[in-house]
């Protein structure tokens, strides 16, 4: 084997387990994937902001765009919501996290949606995937169907300027 051939040792990695209050932060994020009504596909994007304190809690807000994939009458519906949830981090970076989308204007559903988490390189950086969607009432605090729904998330450390 020559040379190039030989794996190399990454000089990246984490050199301690990586925890939540290292995460902790304010994040922008984009988001995108399908999502599935009366046997009708959607697309969805959005783009949000979230903030994660040392225990693991989520706050934060995003604005969605969702259309349907079929159909003449396929329009562009938005959507603007209010999030807060729970994010919990293994020592490798990976996690899971449970979030409430609450709507506060325009077209949607309030859901509760949970996710895969993996810490991406560094704690500047992580990703999230899609793992169950459940509608939910906000009146009632009930959960109704199982919104078959799947996004990926992109999230990534916000830096205002020093002034």
């Amino acid at each position: 084997m020559t040379a190039g051939n030989v794996p190399q040792q990454s000089t990246d990695a984490p050199t301690s387990p990586l925890e939540i209050p290292e995460l902790a932060g304010t994040f922008s994020y984009r988001f995108n994937g399908y999502a599935m009504t009366q046997d009708r596909p959607f697309y969805l994007l959005g783009v949000g902001q979230l903030s994660l304190d040392a225990q693991g809690k989520i706050t934060g807000d995003h604005q969605s765009a969702t259309t349907a994939i079929e159909g003449q009458e396929a329009t562009v519906m938005t959507g603007e919501y209010t999030l807060y949830g729970q994010m919990t981090l293994s020592k490798n970076g990976a996690g899971l996290a449970e979030i409430f989308f609450t709507k506060k204007a325009g077209e949607g559903l309030n859901v509760l949606g949970k996710f895969f988490v993996q810490v991406a390189g560094n704690v500047d950086h992580f990703w999230m995937i899609s793992s169950k969607a459940f509608t939910f009432k906000l009146t009632t605090g009930q959960f109704g169907d199982e919104a078959v729904e799947l996004a990926s998330l992109e999230a990534v450390r916000l830096v205002l300027p020093k002034r």
